[in-house]
């Protein structure tokens, strides 16, 4: 055979190999905490203005990772029935020492209601994320009494779909993640084992989702409809890292066989 055509197809052979141990990836965890009791999230470069409107979004950029927080309730009063409210934008606010609340449109601004509660109307803060996270662990900084929380993950490919709809219609875009009984502040574990997304969504426990219960206190699981109120002062996420598997690694050894057999016959 010609030397210089097998020291081509070697070397293409080699190359080809190459590509594939640079594409051949496994997912491991890089994990990422923001700490929002001290940081309002506003005003800073690359940071909305601070707003005391509905609507209002905050900001924070841990790790090179941005995660947008904004604030919805079922408040739209143009529908008697409770099941068949609206959910309108509310809003956002900081509370230092404690971190982030909802004020609804329902004029619950005294406290505990500008907390995250289900008082009357069901609140929900989401976090948006500039790349699919794994939720993992939350911290809630402020709690009074109950603290009962349900977690919802965006599976949908267009507009997280929020305004304008009612809770008991957002399945199946958003996921259950789970509901959990809590009573306290501290941290919050939420065991997500396998769940990637750029939209979550923490609501005050609300009892039109389905999914599983989980007890993050000791004792008896025991979700109560009403009364939880608590305020986020932490949020852990974990993020994808691309790393070589096992299998690739040989593949490039295997690549780099090839270039050297080319080199030697050419």
């Amino acid at each position: 055979m010609n030397k210089n055509l097998s020291a081509r197809r070697a070397l293409a052979c080699g190359s080809a190999v190459l590509a594939c141990a640079a594409w051949t990836a496994s997912a491991s965890a890089a994990s990422i905490t923001w700490d929002l009791r001290n940081n309002d999230g506003c005003g800073a470069a690359g940071e909305p203005a601070c707003s005391s409107n509905y609507g209002n979004t905050r900001q924070y950029t841990q790790g090179g990772v941005k995660m947008t927080g904004s604030a919805y309730a079922d408040t739209d009063s143009n529908y008697a029935n409770e099941d068949q409210r609206r959910i309108e934008t509310a809003h956002l606010g900081h509370y230092s020492g404690n971190g982030l609340g909802v004020t609804n449109r329902d004029n619950d601004s005294g406290s505990p209601n500008h907390a995250t509660d289900n008082d009357s109307r069901f609140d929900a803060i989401r976090l948006e994320f500039d790349t699919a996270v794994r939720l993992t662990d939350l911290f809630f900084g402020w709690a009074d009494g109950d603290s009962d929380f349900t977690v919802l993950f965006y599976t949908g490919s267009g507009s997280t779909g929020l305004t304008g709809e009612r809770y008991n219609t957002l399945s199946p875009e958003w996921g259950v993640l789970g509901h959990y009984d809590s009573y306290d502040d501290g941290w919050k574990t939420l065991s997500n084992t396998n769940v990637f997304s750029r939209y979550w969504l923490v609501l005050a426990y609300n009892n039109v989702f389905t999914g599983t219960t989980r007890n993050l206190d000791g004792g008896q699981t025991s979700l109560d409809e009403r009364d939880d109120y608590f305020k986020i002062g932490k949020v852990t996420v974990e993020t994808p890292t691309q790393v070589p598997e096992p299998g690739s690694l040989a593949l490039l050894g295997l690549g780099l066989i090839g270039l050297a057999r080319a080199r030697r016959t050419g």
